[in-house]
């Protein structure tokens, strides 16, 4: 949808949006550390690496509820939270949820600080040792 994207853009005189195509694992990380906000719009998503990736690079993050990480990823309540889930196709849920960001930039601070808390905790070894588990269990039955 790229190509669409492009004229949506320049046919309603969009100045500030880069549709950069593919980006390459070792450049990405540059890329996240310039935004605020990662949007994850998926209407399918198994798990959404890249909100790891912008987690990790303090980004608040807006992921639609289709995507598999939604529930441990994204905290929308209480101190801790990073950033605000929508449901696939509610365009009207997620402009909303985009206007929040761009009016609330204490909060959108305070959510970027809490992703890079949150991300930290998804440890290789937590991973590792959570399939060492599933193994046992699967053994034990």
């Amino acid at each position: 949808m790229r190509q669409k994207c492009i004229k949506f853009s320049r046919d309603n005189k969009i100045k500030n949006a880069i549709f950069l195509g593919f980006v390459n694992q070792k450049q990405i990380a540059s890329y996240y550390n310039l935004a605020d906000v990662l949007v994850m719009p998926s209407q399918y998503e198994t798990w959404g690496l890249a909100v790891n990736e912008a987690m990790a690079a303090k980004c608040a993050c807006l992921v639609s509820k289709e995507s598999g990480c939604s529930d441990d990823l994204i905290i929308t309540n209480g101190k801790n939270k990073n950033g605000l889930v929508f449901e696939a196709g509610d365009i009207n849920s997620l402009s909303d949820k985009i206007k929040f960001f761009v009016k609330n930039k204490k909060k959108l601070i305070n959510m970027k600080r809490n992703s890079l808390k949150i991300i930290k905790k998804f440890t290789f070894e937590k991973t590792v040792n959570s399939i060492k588990k599933i193994i046992k269990w699967k053994n034990f039955v």
